[in-house]
């Protein structure tokens, strides 16, 4: 037996009219709720692991995803959040001032136009950059690393990042270069197609024959990356502050010298 169904048009002047929401709130009766669940700041940084491990830090650090509540905070006088975009603005959103808060935060500055302004009284910016007691070197080796995900690297970034370091080195440059890669994929929600699209864009930049892969275990074996720099590819979109390159300029590594140029500020060994 076959089922049917049947449907009826209402006329125009008949139409719901919808009125404008903000769907940030919460409506009482459908028990919605204010920004991710709980436990959701937790599976961010599971996801993203080896990025989100824990590092050494003279500073306090701190997953703003996995405390929502400023007035915690307080113990401290000073946090570092490693969060990149989103979940900073869900922070904000549901924290739009400091309120009883009344410690220094610090986020990375390519997020600073993001603060809302009650929040810019209590919140400075970092920036991680070489040691400048370490004199620059030219690089004998690349290390590229990123997690393989549009939502920590997008294919527009990527290529952008790729073309920036062919233009840096020129190809008689890269070919000089021993190149190393470290490119997990932890992060869940990818095109099927993602994956091998992303590899496929850096083999074409950097040479297929010429790049070893690197297992973390073999990376974390690793006593010393002297004349290395790190090619980071990240968006800052979930993680703003990478434990990769943390421990990579911990064992000899340095950024390229026009990104981690310093501009002022209070220098802090790690």
């Amino acid at each position: 037996m076959q089922k049917s169904t049947s449907t009826t048009r209402k006329k125009r002047g008949d139409r719901p009219k919808f009125k404008p929401a903000n769907w940030f709130h919460a409506h009482q009766e459908a028990k919605l709720k204010i920004g991710p669940e709980p436990t959701a700041g937790d599976n961010v940084c599971t996801r993203l692991w080896p990025v989100t491990r824990d590092y050494y830090s003279p500073v306090e650090l701190i997953f703003l995803c996995q405390s929502y509540d400023p007035l915690r905070m307080n113990q401290r006088p000073l946090w570092l959040a490693r969060d990149g975009l989103v979940p900073l603005l869900w922070f904000f959103k549901m924290n739009p001032e400091p309120g009883l808060f009344q410690q220094q935060l610090l986020v990375h500055e390519s997020l600073q136009s993001f603060v809302p302004p009650a929040w810019r009284e209590v919140t400075g910016t970092y920036k991680v950059v070489n040691n400048p007691a370490q004199p620059a070197r030219p690089a004998t080796s690349l290390l590229v690393t990123s997690l393989v995900s549009e939502a920590y690297c997008s294919a527009k970034v990527l290529r952008a990042e790729l073309d920036a370091l062919k233009a840096r080195y020129g190809e008689a440059g890269l070919k000089n270069l021993k190149k190393y890669c470290f490119l997990p994929w932890s992060f869940h929600g990818n095109k099927p197609e993602f994956q091998t699209e992303f590899i496929i864009e850096i083999c074409r930049a950097l040479g297929a024959e010429d790049l070893q892969p690197l297992s973390y275990a073999r990376l974390d074996a690793m006593a010393s990356f002297d004349g290395t720099e790190i090619v980071d590819l990240n968006e800052n979109l979930l993680c703003a502050d990478n434990y990769l390159v943390h421990t990579l300029l911990q064992r000899g590594a340095q950024l390229p010298h026009a990104q981690a140029a310093g501009t002022g500020g209070a220098f802090v060994s790690l």
